[in-house]
């Protein structure tokens, strides 16, 4: 009877050991488990941040092409500007030569005491002196404007003067009957000249 009792205990003694081995082995079991799953849920996160690393260096290097882009714009719009405010110089210079110029002929062109005007292919006076002035009685306002042939007595013969010019380029000593405001005319030798532009056309 005592060997029976004996053995109950170690038999009940090796049962409880077995279910807390089983126990732990659960215990061990679900925190591997979660363990896994933390590892698991690691490796995502990794691969998001390796994913948004990559997005990133891609913009990054987006980035760095498109400011290549501006700076060679810009390089090349500074190139231009220059070339730009050379060529404005440039211009204003030339503008500056041809007001010296003008002003130039303006002063002799008055300053001589024979008449002269400026006369364009169509006939019609587009500058003239302070003599030619005198000579018609008229303000510059008046004569500018208006037709050559008008100021004189014979308008066939002052078209024919235009005409000759043209044709020869050159006519002197070309007689005229020139007509003052006042009505009373006065003989003139005409000297007459085409003038070309840089290109040899006349204007």
């Amino acid at each position: 009877t005592r060997r029976m009792m004996i053995n109950k205990k170690i038999t009940r003694s090796v049962e409880e050991f077995a279910q807390d081995l089983i126990s732990a082995n659960k215990a061990l079991a679900q925190q591997a488990s979660e363990k896994a799953d933390r590892a698991a849920e690691l490796v995502i996160a990794n691969l998001e941040l390796s994913y948004q690393a990559a997005e990133k260096a891609d913009r990054a290097i987006e980035m760095i092409a498109l400011n290549e882009r501006l700076a060679q714009e810009l390089v090349q719009n500074k190139q231009q500007s220059k070339s730009l405010m050379t060529a404005l110089k440039n211009a204003e210079k030339a503008k500056a030569d041809l007001n010296r110029n003008y002003l130039y002929t303006k002063n002799r062109m008055d300053s001589t005491l024979d008449p002269f005007a400026t006369v364009g292919l169509n006939g019609i006076i587009t500058d003239t002196n302070l003599a030619m002035m005198k000579a018609l009685g008229l303000s510059k306002k008046k004569i500018l404007g208006t037709r050559f042939n008008t100021h004189f007595t014979q308008t066939e013969r002052a078209n024919n003067l235009m005409y000759l010019t043209q044709r020869d380029q050159k006519v002197i000593n070309y007689e005229l009957q020139l007509i003052h405001s006042k009505g009373e005319s006065s003989p003139f030798l005409i000297n007459a000249s085409l003038y070309k532009d840089e290109d040899g056309v006349p204007t």
